[in-house]
């Protein structure tokens, strides 16, 4: 008797945890992490609860000063920059290519601002890849005034130089990776998703595929809970076979190239290049990734946005011809009035440009543009 009456307690109290297990299901609770949460709005200058631990932080006038140049900088960018981009993306790419579940942005190191603003809500899964390092954040309230002063003045800087051009500097980079209380590419995600108003849910430390990785999961301004993936991983041939492989699990994604040093027109990169090639339902990018002359015509409808000018200085020798000529005479050449990667400035004359490269078993759904839409020539 009393074996029986402990396998019916057994049964109901099993009920009992399916049952709240259900409950769970159906009602999605996702509460946001204190901890990164807090960091990320003190990082980013943000105003935190005033039962936070570290709302007193805040008070200090170099503090303030930090919060107001960010602020100063956020402002400039989100009327320049950030608007002209957003209604770009939301009147350009849906009708041309299929909306992405899942964004690859290889050679990115910590930018995640593009992506978000380009694909803000097709987009639930981010992959970033780059040699920087993943870095920590040391606990705020742990620091000396020198050194939160030290570390805001780090991620400041960092932060400008992507806000006022675009793209992050390696030499900079690796100075804010090796010094400092706030270090590597975690602190910078972390300060640009709550400046683009996403709450940071967790970050957690793990392998991406062989690689030194970090995954943020975090809510956005729509309360869509979403996942962004960072690796540490050399892209050169012979490096990243089991990187690549992670990657084919999130198939089909599309990818996004930016101010990436051209290093994908080397031989040495080649692997990487045929990867994308291969494995991407479509390709938006600047003239710094895939050279043009792989996009062929019987496998790709491209799309061609901006002016292509030329590299700057730095790069002139990775002038493409090509590309040069097609942007003269293409029915599927449109304007841009925001600068990406390398040519920052917007309009014509500065030679901002990018290529929306499609899949043709997607052409149903990625429609030509009017002819009537034709860039006059000069």
């Amino acid at each position: 008797m009393f074996s029986a009456f402990r396998g019916l307690l057994f049964f109901f109290v099993l009920l009992c945890v399916l049952s709240a297990q259900e409950v769970r299901r159906a009602i999605p609770v996702r509460p946001v992490y204190a901890g990164y949460n807090e960091d990320a709005l003190l990082l980013a200058g943000k105003e935190l609860p005033s039962t936070s631990s570290l709302a007193p932080l805040q008070l200090s006038s170099s503090y303030q000063s930090h919060r107001l140049a960010l602020q100063k900088m956020w402002t400039e960018y989100e009327q320049r920059h950030l608007l002209p981009m957003r209604q770009w993306s939301v009147q350009e790419l849906p009708q041309r290519m299929p909306l992405p579940s899942t964004l690859c942005y290889l050679l990115s190191g910590p930018d995640i601002l593009n992506p978000l603003v380009l694909f803000p809500d097709a987009a639930s899964t981010y992959l970033l890849c780059g040699k920087e390092p993943i870095g920590f954040i040391t606990p705020p309230e742990q620091l000396s005034p020198e050194q939160l002063q030290r570390g805001l003045s780090n991620i400041c800087e960092s932060t400008q130089t992507a806000l006022q051009f675009g793209y992050f500097i390696t030499k900079e980079m690796r100075s804010q990776a090796t010094g400092g209380p706030f270090q590597g590419v975690l602190p910078i995600l972390l300060t640009l998703l709550s400046l683009t108003g996403n709450q940071i849910v967790s970050v957690e430390r793990l392998t991406l595929g062989g690689a030194p990785g970090v995954r943020i999961r975090f809510i956005s301004a729509s309360s869509a809970e979403k996942t962004l993936c960072y690796a540490q991983q050399d892209l050169s041939n012979g490096n990243g076979h089991s990187f690549f492989q992670w990657l084919q699990k999130f198939e089909p994604f599309v990818s996004y190239l930016k101010a990436a040093s051209y290093l994908l027109h080397e031989e040495d990169f080649s692997q990487a290049r045929n990867f994308l090639l291969q494995h991407s339902n479509a390709i938006l990018q600047d003239d710094s990734g895939i050279p043009f002359r792989y996009f062929d015509n019987l496998s790709w409808t491209l799309y061609l946005f901006g002016d292509y000018k030329g590299p700057i200085e730095l790069f002139r020798p990775k002038y493409q011809a090509d590309l040069a000529a097609t942007y003269q005479t293409s029915l599927l050449a449109a304007p841009m009035n925001f600068g990406t990667g390398y040519q920052f400035q917007p309009g014509i004359s500065g030679g901002a440009n990018l290529l929306l490269a499609v899949k043709k078993y997607f052409a149903p759904r990625a429609l030509p543009v009017s002819s009537s839409r034709k860039r006059s020539k000069p």
